[in-house]
């Protein structure tokens, strides 16, 4: 993806986040591929208008063909996100950190965001 200039010029980040062994679909949400994929990956934009002009872009489509990325259990989410530290000079690109977190039950979820940050 950060050969693809149009991924370059839309997307601010891109993280995979892998599949924990000895989670199974009893313990999802949204159940894991049968086509044996890892479980999701975030793709930050701006806009939604970014996400579309990315992936119909020549450079991306020729890239990327005959690769397919989705499923019959394909789920997108349109959610916003926030920055909580990034480097002087960060690039997009490599990131593979991921963290889980789980609220306290007794918190609401304003005095978690605001612990958490």
């Amino acid at each position: 993806m950060v050969t693809s200039p149009a991924v370059m010029r839309t997307f601010k980040r891109y993280v995979q986040h892998y599949s924990i062994a000895g989670v199974g679909n009893d313990m999802l949400i949204h159940p894991l591929s049968p086509m044996a994929w890892d479980n999701m990956a975030d793709h930050w934009m701006e806009t939604q208008a970014d996400m579309i002009e990315a992936v119909r872009a020549n450079d991306y489509v020729q890239r990327m063909q005959p690769h397919v990325f989705g499923d019959k259990e394909f789920v997108l989410q349109l959610t916003t996100g926030a920055v909580l530290y990034e480097d002087e000079g960060f690039m997009s690109g490599g990131v593979k950190l991921i963290h889980f977190l789980k609220k306290k039950q007794e918190l609401s979820l304003a005095e978690f965001d605001r612990r958490w940050r």
